[in-house]
């Protein structure tokens, strides 16, 4: 006879091997069914091709300041070197006062910079005067994109330099930040990155064969698939021939994996403005016609939302975009239409791996954050017992009263006991916290918290994104019908009735 166990442990074996690993799932803010997606589309840069970080990081850095060497800045200031864990994505640039801020969702202030100086509390104290209005001021600027980690680092050093050593001509903060981008936007617009990777792409590109197993994967199982990129011709072509041409910038064959391939899309305004396409041959050039190509992949430059919703003729639940950039390629099709959105989060992998090493001091955490709810209530519980003895001594006057002494005098000795222990629990948490952040970050700790809050990136992508993952070769874990499922934990006069009203959470999801 068969043995059964055995059997049973082989097909848990297989099912085992068959579930994503742990740091290359798919989550789930949104409900959503691959079954009901007809058209799946990819930005380019940090979606589809994935860079060598460290790499390019440095070579933006040391290009900008060169940049800004050449606008007149000092040739001192070429010594500077390049440190990635001065910024993270999501933090804010606060422009006027030169600081780094990273926000809970409801924009609170936890962490700041000026230079490589933390702020003090007392000196974040004044960003809680008011709700501060990130997305419609001038003042701040989001760091949501990889590209611009480098230029947050390089403003940050340029501050410490400000404040240690002094700087020529100095005006403000505001003048120096918009001269860091000025420098940034000329080194792409000269070309400068696009030419060190098209002459040296295995040291800035991955090569991810991955990538076109998933492209062709959707394929056969009838998905219409486009690339949407703000790249031009040249080096989309000569990137994606590396990708997904067996390294070839030549081959020309990668084009076929799309339905339809729009460069220099201008994204995020190609989600607000009306534009038209303008066709192109297999070689990246006008066509002469201006007509619809029949055959083959659509090739175009730039075009518009609408453009794109007419052309494909479907609604837009039935489209899904996965991108990189938390404002142009999330937030502003969500916000400008029915678009299904997936967010690139290449450092999720990493936040994954921390957060794995670190489970004996999160849980850790947890048990003292469920002891501090314990102490909490008691102290409430004993505070109102307090202010009910002293309105029965009241009621029954100085005769009376005076039985109720002792039993008050009880309670306020316990009252201060909890407040004693309660400060006690506070300090452990503290040190804790300050524990489980450095591994994340030594200066900003957790991407997606700040403290016991999710922070401000986290809740755009929670309000925003559909799905979130760190990369798009993890669509191999999963069938191209997958359901991805949303947890739905209960609303807290749910919870406080202990009512089973919660949604199973996510598949494929393991402990």
């Amino acid at each position: 006879m068969p043995d059964t166990n055995a059997a049973l442990v082989l097909a848990e074996e297989e099912r085992e091997s068959l579930l994503p690993p742990w740091d290359r799932q798919i989550f789930a803010c949104r409900d959503l069914s691959l079954r009901q997606v007809d058209w799946i589309g990819f930005d380019m840069d940090y979606t589809l091709l994935r860079y060598h970080t460290e790499a390019i990081e440095q070579l933006s850095y040391e290009v900008a300041l060169q940049k800004l060497v050449e606008m007149g800045y000092p040739e001192a200031l070429l010594g500077l070197r390049y440190d990635p864990q001065r910024a993270i994505r999501g933090v804010l640039v606060d422009k006027e006062l030169g600081h780094l801020l990273q926000m809970d969702r409801h924009r609170r202030v936890g962490v700041a910079y000026h230079g490589h100086r933390r702020l003090t509390p007392a000196e974040c104290a004044p960003y809680h005067a008011e709700r501060l209005s990130v997305s419609s001021s001038a003042r701040f600027y989001l760091v949501d994109t990889i590209f611009s980690i480098p230029e947050a680092c390089l403003f940050c050093d340029l501050v410490e330099w400000v404040e240690t050593q002094g700087l020529p001509n100095f005006s403000t903060w505001e003048v120096m930040f918009e001269d860091v981008r000025r420098a940034v936007d000329r080194m792409h617009a000269e070309g400068h990155m696009h030419r060190a990777v098209i002459s040296d792409v295995d040291r800035y590109l991955c090569y991810e064969p991955e990538v076109g197993q998933v492209l062709q994967r959707f394929r056969a199982s009838g998905k219409k698939l486009f690339l949407l990129t703000n790249s031009g011709w040249e080096y989309t072509q000569h990137v994606m021939g590396y990708l997904l041409g067996n390294k070839d910038p030549l081959d020309l064959g990668w084009q076929n994996l799309f339905d339809m391939i729009v460069v220099s899309a201008g994204k995020p305004s190609f989600f607000v403005e009306d534009r038209p396409f303008v066709w192109l041959d297999r070689q990246g050039q006008p066509l002469s016609s201006q007509e619809l190509p029949v055959d083959g992949p659509c090739r175009a430059v730039g075009g518009s939302l609408q453009q794109m919703n007419d052309l494909f003729g479907v609604v837009g639940e039935r489209i899904l975009y996965v991108g990189d950039h938390l404002y142009g390629d999330v937030l502003s099709p969500k916000k400008r239409s029915n678009w299904r959105t997936m967010w690139i989060f290449e450092e999720l992998e990493e936040e994954l791996r921390v957060l794995r090493m670190l489970a004996a001091e999160l849980e850790e955490r947890e048990h003292l954050w469920a002891e501090q709810r314990l102490l909490e209530s008691e102290r409430s519980y004993q505070l109102l017992l307090f202010e009910r003895l002293r309105q029965e001594r009241t009621m029954l006057g100085p005769a009376g009263g005076s039985i109720l002494e002792e039993r008050i005098c009880g309670v306020q000795d316990r009252i201060a006991q909890l407040q004693q222990e309660e400060r006690a629990h506070n300090k452990r948490l503290r040190e804790l916290d300050a524990r489980i952040a450095h591994p994340f970050n030594p200066h900003w700790g957790m991407r997606f918290r700040e403290q016991r809050e999710y922070s401000y990136m986290a809740e755009q992508m929670r309000g925003y994104a559909c799905l979130y993952a760190s990369r798009v070769s993890n669509f191999l874990f999963y069938p191209p019908v997958q359901f991805f499922h949303a947890p739905q934990p209960p609303l807290p006069h749910e919870q406080a009735l202990q009512l089973p009203l919660h949604a199973p959470g996510q598949e494929g999801v393991r402990g």
